[in-house]
Parts: structure tokens; C-alpha cells; sequence
């Protein structure tokens, strides 16, 4: 409707100027094909737009509280080459925070945090902008020294990594370069084998601590979140569950919204879910 506007608009004052004898249409007929040829153009228009150039939908605005889906790499997001905005960034991580990368499967029997997970690809990534492992976990233990430990695991029970677990929905703030905050959100426990486990609940019940974390302490800034409980957390989600799950609790607690909450799906999971549905 937009571009149809548009386009009869630029008619409209042409028309103001010059009469339709003057380019020799005088058929009435000719006149509603012209019609309707307008409309099919803006049509395949809005349809091209929608599909190959539009990356973003906003679904949901009430005052300074906004939801958008978009597509997009959520670790260029993560870590821009240039930002000059705060913005706050949902990493999901497993319930002990671990930060140790496993790249060479064959090096142990049981691996911890895969590298192609997007907990993996941050530690991976805050390692190259010259924070060392030691630091990281400084950094991230000295946030936890009030959390609560809810089991606390044995050396045989989990050779290597932390020990201790807290609650699901546990958030800590890390610190990145270029105005980016980091909060890293428990959601998946690691079985005997180190397996990330989930469940579809801890989905919504981290959903909901976010927004609960984020009413204290965003202080309006943008926040962008992946969609959880879709790949290795094992949480059974499909990428449209996902995505419907975490929209709809944000709807349902939308008073706690003071800004803009990006979900973000891959770009190229286009054909697995629609943003625009």
C-alpha cells in the first residue's frame, strides 16, 4: 500500500500538468489497466523488499519498548567492528560458566563447551580482543560470589571445568570493548558425558529473567538475544518454536520493556522461520 501510494502520488501531480490525451489514452479500460498494472507492480515490489532486502520486523511498541526480529550473525552483533551505542548482548551458557573451549574432539573423552555454539564462539572471540583465560574467569567468578550454588559436582562426576552449578536463569555482566555489555545467562546443565541439557520451560523461565534482569539494570539500552533451546542445549525447540516462545513471553511481561529487544535469527535460517508472520 505504501508503494502503490507512492507510485499514484508521482501520478497525481503529473497528471496535474498534462492530461491523459496528452499521451493518447482516452480508454477507460486503458486507464483501469493502468490501475491494476500499478498495483502488481507494488505488489511484486513490497513482496522482493520483504524477502531479500528487509532484515528487521517490529512486532511489538509501546512508548520507548520495542520487539524486533531480525536476521543477522549474531556474533557480528556481538562484536562489531565499529559501535558507538551501548548495547547489551544475551550470550547463553551452561550452568557452570565454563570457558573452556574444546576444538580437537579426539583430545578428550568428555569435551566441554563446543566451539560452534554461540557460548563457544564468545569465549573464543574475548580471548582474541586480549583478555586471557584467567582473566575471564576472574572476571565472571567475582560476579557469581553472590549467585547461589545449587550442586556443586565431583572431580570424578566432571573431570575438567567448574564444579560448581547455579541456578538456571543465572545472569553475569561482563564488560566487552566498544560499548557492548555482555550478559551471560545459565540455561543448559552438562550431563555425565558433558552434553548441554535443556528443557523447553528454562526456555521461558530464562526469557522471563532476562526481562526481570533487564528492567533493573538495561537501563534502556538495546538488547539483543539468539533464540534459545534450538541446537546444542537439547531443549527439542524448532527455530519457529523458539522464536514464538520467547515473543510471546516478552509480549506477556511487556511492562518491563524499556527499549529495543532484538531477537535475532540467523540469516540464513530464513527458510526455517519468517520474521514477518
Amino acid at each position: 500500500s505504501t508503494i502503490a501510494g507512492a507510485i499514484f502520488t508521482i501520478l497525481s501531480i503529473v497528471l496535474s500538468f498534462v492530461s491523459w490525451s496528452d499521451f493518447g489514452i482516452d480508454s477507460l479500460a486503458f486507464k483501469l489497466l493502468i490501475f491494476i498494472g500499478i498495483i502488481f507492480i507494488s505488489s511484486v515490489t513490497a513482496v522482493l523488499v520483504v524477502c531479500y532486502f528487509r532484515k528487521s520486523n517490529t512486532v511489538y511498541e509501546n512508548g520507548t519498548g520495542r520487539i524486533i526480529l531480525r536476521y543477522g550473525d549474531f556474533m557480528k552483533l556481538a562484536f562489531p567492528k565499529r559501535n558507538k551505542k551501548h548495547r547489551i548482548v544475551i550470550i547463553p551458557v551452561n550452568t557452570s560458566f565454563d570457558t573452556i573451549v574444546d576444538k580437537n574432539i579426539s583430545e578428550h573423552k568428555k569435551l566441554l563447551v563446543s566451539p560452534i555454539t554461540i557460548h563457544g564462539m564468545w569465549v573464543e572471540n574475548m580471548l582474541k580482543e586480549k583478555k586471557d583465560l584467567e582473566q575471564l574467569d576472574t572476571a565472571i567468578m567475582s560476579q557469581l560470589q553472590n549467585e547461589r550454588i545449587v550442586n556443586t559436582l565431583t572431580k570424578k562426576e566432571k573431570c575438567r571445568g567448574k564444579l560448581e552449578c547455579y541456578e538456571t536463569g543465572t545472569i553475569v555482566s561482563i564488560v566487552g570493548q566498544k560499548n557492548i555489555t555482555y550478559w551471560l545467562m545459565a540455561l543448559s546443565e552438562f550431563d555425565e558425558n558433558n552434553n548441554a541439557q535443556s528443557e523447553k520451560d528454562e526456555v521461558i523461565k530464562c526469557t522471563k529473567k532476562i526481562l526481570d534482569y533487564c528492567d533493573r539494570h538495561g537501563q534502556g539500552y538495546e538488547l539483543y538475544m539468539p533464540l534459545m533451546g534450538t541446537g546444542l542445549s537439547r531443549a527439542g525447540l524448532s527455530h519457529e518454536e523458539s522464536l514464538r516462545v520467547i515473543e510471546t513471553v516478552l509480549r506477556l511481561y511487556s511492562e518491563k520493556i524499556h527499549g529495543n529487544i532484538n531477537i535475532v535469527i540467523y540469516y540464513r535460517d530464513k527458510t526455517k522461520v519468517s520474521i514477518f508472520k
